[in-house]
C-alpha cells in the first residue's frame, strides 16, 4: 500500500468536510432567495 495514496484521501476527505458547512449555507440561502421569489408578497 502506497502511503502517498492514504495521505492524499485524508487531505481530500478533511477538505471536503471542512467545505460542507460552506456548502450547506450556500444551498440554503439559493433555497431561500427561491422561495422569496415565488412568494414576493411576503
Amino acid at each position: 500500500v502506497d502511503h502517498g495514496e492514504i495521505a492524499d484521501f485524508s487531505y481530500l476527505t478533511g477538505r471536503t468536510s471542512a467545505l460542507l458547512p460552506i456548502v450547506r449555507v450556500s444551498l440554503f440561502l439559493a433555497f431561500w432567495n427561491i422561495q422569496k421569489l415565488m412568494n414576493p408578497g411576503e
